[in-house]
């Protein structure tokens, strides 16, 4: 007689959580779409900006310095961020409903580290002095800027061809929509965390300090832990993603895939 009652206490309290776990993850999703896309469009405005204030300095300039230090190759970083940035709110606004939305906590909470070591480093000028200073050898100060800026282009322009090729199927959080085979996607499963890492590696190098230097290999772990979880979450949910990712690289191409 003990054992009847046990079981209908038990089986309100499961449906319930189950119930809590589902409106939490309508709840997550609808906040991702609404106010984590005003995030990026934010950061679309504030690239509007830097690109408007450097419209007059092309008219100050009697020739176009195109070299990778020059300002059209400033200009061009500036228009890729623009071209990311407006892309990732505008997928985030009008991405399709997932078929696995976040299930747990690490699901919400990787995604949004990621995206706060991303940007972290736009928080420079409160951190201490010390933390900043430039450990760069002055000589090679130039070099270092040249090889920040190229790879910090390649970066951001892989991150942006991504997110277009993503399209509606873009997500900050770990869901699942469909698996996407176009553009970088070809090649890498991964080309967009390869951008964001590119990107934050030629920013590092262009501001070599204490700050950058610790950051970054933190940022790298928790992107590679961020796209395992993605993997996880595909591979159950979608049956042609394990044969998708035989033939693709994780973050750089599989070259003896392709080749066969």
């Amino acid at each position: 007689m003990a054992v009847t009652p046990l079981c209908i206490l038990r089986l309100p309290t499961a449906s319930r959580i189950l119930a809590a776990v589902g409106t939490l993850s309508r709840w997550v999703t609808f906040l991702e779409k609404y106010l984590l896309s005003l995030f990026f469009f934010f950061f679309a405005f504030r690239e509007i900006e830097v690109l408007l204030a450097r419209l007059p300095l092309f008219a100050e300039q009697r020739t176009l310095a195109v070299g990778t230090t020059g300002l059209f190759a400033i200009v061009v970083k500036h228009v890729l961020l623009l071209a990311f940035t407006s892309f990732a709110g505008a997928a985030l606004l009008l991405n399709r409903p997932a078929v696995r939305p976040p299930q747990s906590l690490r699901d919400v909470g990787i995604p949004l580290l990621g995206t706060f070591f991303q940007y972290a480093l736009a928080f420079h000028t409160v951190v201490p002095r010390v933390l900043t200073h430039n450990l760069m050898p002055v000589g090679y100060r130039n070099e270092a800027a040249v090889a920040a800026l190229v790879v910090s282009l390649v970066g951001y322009a892989i991150a942006a061809w991504s997110v277009l090729s993503l399209g509606r199927s873009f997500s900050l959080l770990v869901a699942v929509r469909n698996v996407v085979h176009g553009g970088p996607y070809r090649y890498v499963r991964h080309p967009m965390y390869l951008g964001y890492i590119l990107g934050f590696v030629g920013i590092t190098l262009g501001a070599f300090c204490l700050f950058s230097i610790a950051l970054t290999p933190a940022y790298v772990a928790v992107t590679i832990y961020r796209a395992r979880l993605e993997e996880e979450a595909l591979d159950h949910y979608s049956a042609e993603y394990h044969a998708y990712a035989a033939r693709t690289g994780f973050l750089l191409p599989r070259l003896h895939a392709a080749a066969g």
